[in-house]
C-alpha cells in the first residue's frame, strides 16, 4: 500500500510540473534554464568548459567542432542550441527554435530583444524585414535574430565572436 501511494505521489507531481510546464510561452521555457546573456557568456570557453556547463542528456550531436543539444518544450516543439568550435574554443552558439505557431516564435523574438535592449551591454545596430542585429563593441560580439521563415514558427539566432 506504502510503496503504490508514493508511485501515484510521484506521478501526480510530474503531472502536475508538466502542466505547470506548458503553461509557460516558449521564451520563459528556453530561458528557464539559461538566460540569453548566461549563454553568450560560453563565447571563447573550451569545448571541455561547454560540455560541463551543459546538459548531457540532451546532447544530440558531438564532434571536435561542433556540440549540439535538443531540448523538447510541447509535443512537437523544441529548441536547439549549438556551438561551434575553433582551435577547442567556442566561437558561435546558435538557438534554433521549431514551434507551431507563429506566435510562439514571436515570443522568443520579444524576449530576446528585450533582454539584449535592457542589458546595457548591447546596441541594436540593424533591422531589416526579417532580421534584427545587435553589437556589443565591449567583448566583441554581435548577436543576430533571423526572423524569415517566422510563420513556420522557426527563428534562428546566431551569437559570434568578432575577434
Amino acid at each position: 500500500m506504502k510503496h503504490q501511494l508514493l508511485k501515484l505521489t510521484a506521478l501526480f507531481v510530474i503531472l502536475i510540473s508538466v502542466s505547470c510546464n506548458s503553461e509557460r510561452n516558449s521564451y520563459e521555457q528556453i530561458t528557464a534554464l539559461r538566460t540569453t546573456q548566461d549563454r553568450i557568456k560560453n563565447l571563447h570557453k573550451s569545448f571541455q568548459e561547454i560540455i560541463v556547463y551543459e546538459d548531457s542528456d540532451a546532447l544530440t550531436r558531438s564532434s571536435a567542432t561542433l556540440l549540439e543539444y535538443d531540448f523538447p518544450i510541447r509535443e512537437n516543439e523544441s529548441y536547439t542550441i549549438s556551438y561551434r568550435f575553433k582551435e577547442s574554443i567556442c566561437y558561435q552558439i546558435g538557438l534554433n527554435t521549431y514551434f507551431n505557431s507563429q506566435n510562439e516564435a514571436r515570443k522568443v523574438i520579444n524576449g530576446i530583444s528585450k533582454e539584449l535592449n535592457t542589458s546595457g551591454n548591447y546596441t541594436l545596430t540593424g533591422k531589416g524585414a526579417d532580421y534584427l542585429l545587435w553589437n556589443n563593441t565591449k567583448n566583441a560580439t554581435t548577436v543576430k535574430i533571423n526572423t524569415q521563415h517566422i510563420e513556420r514558427g522557426t527563428v534562428f539566432i546566431i551569437v559570434i565572436s568578432i575577434e
